[in-house]
């Protein structure tokens, strides 16, 4: 009986954390669409499993050139006519790698997108609003969302930005009987909308 129980909580967590269902009425959004500014600098700060930390940064100036970091890895991609010229970081210079079209751009950052949209996923419940906060200079609300199960307790916390629906914040929490277990998630740490040619970065590989 003590195994069907433990099963049954590790279902249901798994279900909410990855917002499955059986009966898909129950999913609900907290936004049904993300519009990303013009020009951007987006940054997270990405809390893992093990209590490391990740860092992921993407932006778009003016001129349509994305400038995309994962840690270690750094990229440029150059708008050039309807495609793009790869220039990836390596050392402290700029190499130039190949061409590629806006599809590939899009799946190479896509992991910035994961946490940007996360306010669009599908989650099992229904978000309480918690009213307007201030959240790097920006205007968010706050979302929050309890699932209990017996001894089991797992609280959602999401600030999404008002103006463009992207999420600034997400936090997971585990607990049982009051002690908590686990807790997942990230956090924007860099929102900008004034950004410079991001070209200037590939001057020393040409000077």
């Amino acid at each position: 009986m003590k195994k069907i129980a433990t099963f049954c909580i590790g279902l249901f967590a798994l279900f909410a954390i990855s917002g499955c269902s059986l009966q898909n009425n129950y999913l609900q959004s907290i936004v049904t669409s993300v519009s990303y500014p013009d020009v951007y600098m987006i940054s997270y700060e990405v809390e893992n499993e093990d209590n490391t930390i990740n860092t992921v940064t993407k932006g778009k100036d003016a001129n349509g050139n994305y400038y995309y970091k994962c840690d270690l890895t750094e990229y440029v991609f150059q708008l050039n006519g309807s495609n793009y010229s790869v220039n990836k970081k390596v050392g402290d210079a700029w190499a130039q790698e190949s061409t590629v079209n806006k599809q590939y751009v899009d799946d190479a950052t896509q992991s910035i997108k994961d946490y940007a949209e996360k306010s669009m996923e599908k989650f099992n419940g229904s978000y309480k609003n918690g009213g307007e906060v201030e959240f790097l200079e920006r205007t968010g609300i706050l979302y929050t969302l309890d699932l209990t199960i017996v001894n089991f307790k797992q609280t959602y916390e999401m600030i999404v930005d008002e103006a463009t629906g992207i999420c600034l914040s997400y936090r997971g929490v585990s607990s049982v009987s009051g002690t908590q277990t686990k807790t997942t998630g990230f956090e924007c740490v860099l929102f900008s909308t004034e950004v410079d040619d991001f070209t200037e970065l590939l001057k020393p590989i040409s000077e």
